[in-house]
Order: C-alpha cells, then structure tokens, then sequence
C-alpha cells in the first residue's frame, strides 16, 4: 500500500479550506548567511545544535539536524534495527512510523492506543523490544499517559518518539529522560515552518555519533539557509509562542463543544495543531473525507489512513473561519447525507 496520507494532502492542494496539513502562519524571520561554514558540518550548525539543544534540556553532542522528522525517524529505525530483534509499534499510528521497519524487514507487533482510553499508549503487551512512538499521538494529538509514562522509564530496550507535535506540551523530549530514547522533531507542524525541512534527532552521545554515520549515507548537508531560519525561529519562539498557542487553544475549544453538542467527540487538549474527531454518524470515513472534498472543497485525512475507520484527522492551526465552515459542512452531511454508495463504501 503507498503513502495514502500524503495523497489526502496533494489532493486538498488549492482546496478553500485545508485542515490536512501546517496551517499555522509561518513566522517572519531574518536570515543572514554571514560567518556560517561553507560547508556547513554534517551534524548541523553548531549554533542550531546548541539551541535544540537547550530548549530540550540536552546537550549539543546529543543533537544531529536531519533533513526534516522523516530522515530523522529513517535514520533511528536503522538504529533500531542494530539493536533490536523486533519493534513494538503504537496502534493507530503514522502510516510512516509503521512502515519503516517494515522496508527494513523488521517484525513488528503491535501497542494499541484504544479510544476508549482516550488514546493513552497501553503497554500490557510488550515483550521485551524496541519501542516506536508519536507523543503527542499522530493521528489523535492525545498524550502518552502518566501510566505509560511510568512504564517507559523501566524498559531497558530503545525507544523511538516522534515529537513533531508535542512543542507546546509540558512533556516533552524525553530523549533527557528516558535511557535509550531516541527522540526526534523539527518546526515543520508547530511553528509553521514546513517548507525548511529541517529537524533533528536527539540521543546519547553514542548513538548521535552512529546516526551521523547512516546520515552520511543518505543526505550530504541540510540547507543552511533553513538551519538558520530555523535558528531564528527558536531563538524567536516567545514572540511567536502566545499566537500560536492561542489559536490551538481556541480552535480546539470551538471545534469540542460543536462536537459534543452534535453527540460526536474530539480527542485532543488544544496542545497539538492536530484532533481526531471521532464521528458515529459516518462509519467510512475515507467517503466523508471524499464529500467534504468534492463538494465544500475542505481537506482533511480519514481514519482510515491511520487504520482508524470512524474519524478525521483536523489540523487546528488555521483561522477560526475555517473551522466553522468545517462543522457547518458536517451538519449538512449529516442532514442531507453522503448517499448510500459512499455511506456504505460499496
């Protein structure tokens, strides 16, 4: 099966309302090219480095900028694979995460993440392996859970967590706090900055040294022009932080008593640009995420995507507007309906 998730998100290219994909603002930031080496070092700007490295209470060596989360995650799944027998993998998840080990002939079972308890990742049937991750959880922007939390700090085996959503959240980087993690992130989902393509991977000393190894194999340098407007951009962040956190807040806010109000529920804490709104009325989503398309031109990506059938995956980032036009479009389907070909899939 190909990347399903990034065709939602080429196919609501041009739509009037996209919630598939970074709808926040970007940031204006200035970038001069002047002192930086050319060419700049393998790892990463040293100034970058330095800055992940305090805002996610590490230290420098323990920091490697990739071109973007997707070479970051690539590289730590190599390691994985090093190091491990099988992985563990979280269950509904990023199509990504989930297919990585599987290009690697990795084995995989895995975790699940049951709605029921809110999304929270439930280890009651580890074995022993190596963990892969999102925190906050792609597709549902829910948190770990203080159960799962606790557990993860006793494995003894590597983990993998994907943070590119959990900026905002007060637990964060857990590469400083978990032995073994390997944790990975970028600016691309929660400050706006997607077209940069720059991220970074954030583990022991050791384990940086061996990624770089794998980098070198994969990519030569990340851009940097993008290393420093990205430096910027943290550098900047308390300018940027209260707007952002503000219309995450808001539009989480709008969109949950909306969805109670219509008897259907929104997973999420307004942390993450990204909910999951989970919806009785339209058991195939994949055919609601078609409607809302072709006939009110707004983009979102079905639960399906995420083995997850009952949901949509919304971004939170965009204006207040949008959203509205968002749920004024569900109340319309649901009144008037999907007809029963694509409400049935058949």
């Amino acid at each position: 099966m190909g990347f399903e998730h990034l065709d939602w998100i080429m196919r609501a290219e041009g739509c009037e309302i996209n919630l598939t994909g970074s709808s926040l603002p970007p940031p204006e930031v200035e970038v001069s090219l002047r002192g930086v080496p050319s060419p700049p070092p393998h790892a990463g700007l040293d100034e970058l480095r330095e800055a992940v490295a305090e805002r996610w209470g590490v230290e420098k060596e323990e920091v490697l900028i990739t071109a973007g989360t997707s070479e970051a995650n690539l590289i730590a799944v190599f390691i994985l694979k090093e190091r491990c027998e099988r992985v563990a993998v979280e269950w509904p998840t990023y199509y990504p995460l989930r297919a990585m080990p599987e290009l690697l002939s990795i084995p995989t079972y895995h975790l699940p993440r049951r709605a029921e308890g809110g999304f929270r990742l439930d280890l009651g049937e580890y074995r022993g392996d190596g963990v892969i991750l999102s925190h906050l959880h792609n597709p549902t922007g829910a948190p770990l859970g203080e159960e799962a939390w606790r557990a993860l700090q006793e494995l003894e085996a590597p983990v993998l967590a994907d943070e590119v959503y959990g900026m905002f959240h007060p637990l964060r980087g857990l590469a400083a706090e978990l032995r073994g993690a390997m944790t990975t992130s970028s600016l691309s989902k929660t400050a706006g900055a997607l077209g940069l393509r720059v991220g970074w991977l954030i583990a022991d000393r050791e384990t940086v040294k061996r990624a770089l190894e794998i980098k070198n194999t994969i990519s030569y340098m990340v851009n940097p022009h993008s290393q420093m407007a990205a430096l910027r951009i943290l550098q900047e962040e308390e300018r940027h932080i209260r707007a952002w956190r503000g219309r995450l807040e808001g539009n989480f806010s709008e969109l949950s008593q909306w969805a109670r109000r219509r008897g259907m529920s929104l997973v999420g804490d307004g942390l993450a640009p990204i909910s999951f709104l989970i919806t009785p009325y339209f058991p195939n989503t994949r055919a609601l995420a078609e409607t809302l398309l072709e006939r009110y031109s707004i983009g979102t990506i079905p639960g399906e995507v995420f083995s997850y059938p009952g949901g949509l995956r919304v971004y939170l980032g965009g204006e207040r507007d949008g959203i509205k036009r968002f749920e004024e479009a569900i109340e319309e389907i649901i009144d008037v309906g999907l007809g029963e070909e694509k409400r049935t899939g058949s």
